[in-house]
C-alpha cells in the first residue's frame, strides 16, 4: 500500500496541466485512479474487519481452554464462549474505527 501511494505522489508531482489520458485531464485521470485503488469504502473495511476477528475468534476461543486453566480459572464451555465473544465485539469496533480513522487521514 506504500508503495501505491508514494507511486500516485510521483504521479501527481509529474501533472503537466493539458495533458490527458482518455480524455481526462492528466490530473484527473491520476486522482480517479488513486482514489479507486488507495480506499476502502466502509462495507470493505467492515468486512475486513469481520473476517479478521472471525479468525481472531476460533484462535482466542481455543486459547481459552489452554491458558484459563495454567492461571487457575475455573472455567467451562459457556464462560470461555462468553469471554470470548465479549472480546470479539470489542475488536470488531477497535479495527473498523481505526481503519476509517486511517482511510480518512490518507484522503486528506
Amino acid at each position: 500500500m506504500q508503495e501505491l501511494e508514494n507511486y500516485c505522489q510521483y504521479l501527481e508531482d509529474l501533472t503537466v496541466s493539458g495533458d490527458t489520458i482518455n480524455g481526462k485531464g492528466l490530473q484527473k485521470w491520476i486522482e480517479d485512479y488513486c482514489n479507486k485503488y488507495m480506499k476502502q469504502t466502509k462495507k470493505q473495511s467492515l468486512i475486513e474487519s469481520l473476517t479478521n476477528t472471525a479468525i481472531g475468534f476460533l484462535i482466542s476461543l481455543g486459547s481459552t481452554f489452554i491458558i484459563f486453566p495454567l492461571v487457575g480459572f475455573e472455567s467451562s464451555v459457556s464462560k470461555n464462549i462468553i469471554v470470548t465473544l465479549f472480546f470479539t465485539v470489542v475488536s470488531i469496533l477497535r479495527g473498523y474505527v481505526i481503519r476509517r480513522y486511517f482511510n480518512r487521514k490518507v484522503a486528506l
